[in-house]
């Protein structure tokens, strides 16, 4: 069985928003994804496309790169060159950034109607 305790943080992020494989989300209404942090993480590298594989793979230097969210926040909005359109599976990955180290997180995703 499982036991959470609540405001735990894990060692990478946990707890996407949309949800991880999640298959209705409205594309009108997703304009920014979010998560929880990372334990000791004041700042995440954001990354999203269409294509997974290009999502896993990104740096900051690649165009699936759509920034760093600095402090404590935990939402980070889709760039307009990102929109979020119908009928599409859309991927996202958040790095935690602990100093200097760089953690990298999984690959979620979730499909639009």
């Amino acid at each position: 069985w499982f036991y959470w305790i609540s405001g735990r943080e894990e060692e990478k992020r946990s707890s996407p928003v949309p949800p991880n494989v999640s298959t209705n989300v409205v594309a009108g209404r997703r304009r920014h994804v979010m998560w929880l942090t990372a334990y000791k993480s004041k700042n995440h590298q954001v990354y999203f496309g269409t294509d997974e594989k290009k999502v896993e793979s990104a740096t900051t230097s690649s165009s699936e790169y759509i920034g760093e969210v600095k402090g404590e926040g935990n939402v980070k909005q889709i760039p307009a060159k990102s929109k979020v359109k119908p009928g599409n599976t859309y991927y996202w990955r958040v790095d935690a950034k602990i100093g200097s180290t760089v953690i990298k997180g999984d690959v979620w995703e979730f499909s639009t109607i």
